[in-house]
């Protein structure tokens, strides 16, 4: 296993990634940086399934905790940050296992960080009053004439990517597909090999309902009031399942169980855009669960993928 390339342990929420990770950082005598959006933020424990002190005992593990709720975060100060934990590992001599399941955060992690121009105010006010009088459909047939590539990529009812492709044109004269193939670099620009877990749809459905149960019974009501007494949430960590609909929850609008159901509708909601996120990614090598038992082989699999076996 050579020294230098970078191994990633991905897959859909509750699909086991820390359990496996962890276990294939003792195997490759790897340190992990985690690849997740929300567990940067300090007091987000039960509701994002941070590593518990057990679990860091295990493994060490880097961009954990490092934000208050309030707090702005990006992908490209996530990379930076990352980048500086990459050289550290390696310098020690140890294998860098980058484990999550943020599939943007893997994207630009694999395939570089796009700069994007800066926003025209002017020019996205009169977008927006087009697509009010005219309609979403209008501005997708305006963007295929400019730009079939981002046309193709870019649902004509998703305004805010429609506008933003059509202004990026005007600003800069250069449609966004072609800036996104010269303007993109890869922050942390080292060889990598990614595996992913999966497990059958309906076992996956059980496990995440047996998931968000446990995380009421563990506490996740305190923890969100002990963030709203404090800081609050920011626009960013506001966005996180499981906090938002506790937030209501503790408002009065849901009940404990109500609250239950929202989560895991809108946790269903989001595995199946991390689904779709992951198709982009062919490369990725995945390894089926049907049990709890299958931690320890797919763990000694994927480690012997790493390692430049077949299995």
């Amino acid at each position: 296993m050579g020294n230098g390339t970078l191994f990633n342990i991905v897959g859909l929420t509750s699909c086991g990634k820390k359990k496996i990770g962890i276990r294939i950082a003792e195997i490759i005598d790897a340190e992990i940086i985690s690849l997740d959006s929300m567990k940067v933020y300090r007091g987000m424990n039960i509701g994002t399934a941070k590593p518990s002190a057990e679990d860091r005992a295990k493994a060490r593990f880097y961009m954990l905790d490092i934000l208050n709720p309030h707090e702005s975060f990006s992908v490209g100060s996530f990379l930076e940050a990352a980048r500086e934990h990459v050289t550290r590992i390696h310098g020690r001599g140890k294998e860098v296992l980058f484990l999550g399941g943020t599939a943007f955060y893997l994207n630009c992690l694999l395939n570089g960080l796009f700069t994007a121009p800066e926003s025209d105010p002017l020019i996205r006010e009169e977008l927006l009053r087009e697509a009010r009088e005219r309609g979403t459909a209008h501005l997708h047939g305006r963007l295929r004439g400019a730009d079939p590539a981002s046309a193709n990529d870019i649902h004509q009812n998703d305004i805010k990517r429609l506008v933003r492709a059509l202004e990026v044109i005007q600003v800069t004269g250069k449609p966004l597909s072609w800036l996104k193939r010269h303007r993109t670099t890869r922050i942390i620009d080292f060889p990598a090999r990614t595996a992913g877990l999966r497990w059958p749809r309906p076992l996956l459905e059980k496990r995440i309902r047996k998931r968000t149960a446990l995380m009421f019974d563990k506490g996740l009501v305190d923890e969100v009031r002990a963030i709203l007494d404090g800081s609050g949430f920011g626009p960013e960590s506001g966005k996180a399942i499981g906090y938002r609909e506790v937030i209501a929850h503790i408002q009065g609008e849901l009940t404990r169980a109500e609250a239950e159901d929202e989560i895991n509708r809108n946790t269903l909601k989001f595995v199946k855009k991390q689904e779709v996120w992951y198709r982009r990614f062919p490369e990725i090598r995945w390894f089926e669960l049907r049990s709890a038992d299958d931690a320890e082989r797919v763990a000694s699999e994927a480690a012997s993928y790493f390692s430049g076996g077949s299995s």
